[in-house]
C-alpha cells in the first residue's frame, strides 16, 4: 500500500446529500475506475474505503453519499 496525502480542492454537494471530491496529489498508483482509496481522518483509527470515479495525472475525483451515523 502507498501512502498519499491528498489535498481536497474541490467539494460541490451536485445533489441532495451527495458530495463531489475533487482530491490533489500523486495518483501515480491509480490504474482503473473502481479502485479504492481508503481515506483516513484525524481522530478516527479506521480508514473508510471510496471507490475511485475518474482521476487524472495530478487529481483524483469521488463521490462521497452520507449515511446515518458515525463513520457509517
Amino acid at each position: 500500500m502507498i501512502e498519499v496525502t491528498y489535498t481536497i480542492a474541490e467539494n460541490a454537494l451536485i445533489a441532495s446529500g451527495i458530495y463531489r471530491l475533487r482530491l490533489e496529489g500523486d495518483t501515480s498508483a491509480i490504474t482503473a475506475p473502481g479502485q479504492f482509496l481508503d481515506l483516513r481522518l484525524p481522530g478516527f483509527f479506521l480508514r473508510r474505503p471510496i471507490s475511485i470515479c475518474d482521476w487524472d495525472e495530478k487529481s483524483v475525483m469521488i463521490f462521497l453519499v452520507p449515511l446515518p451515523g458515525i463513520m457509517t
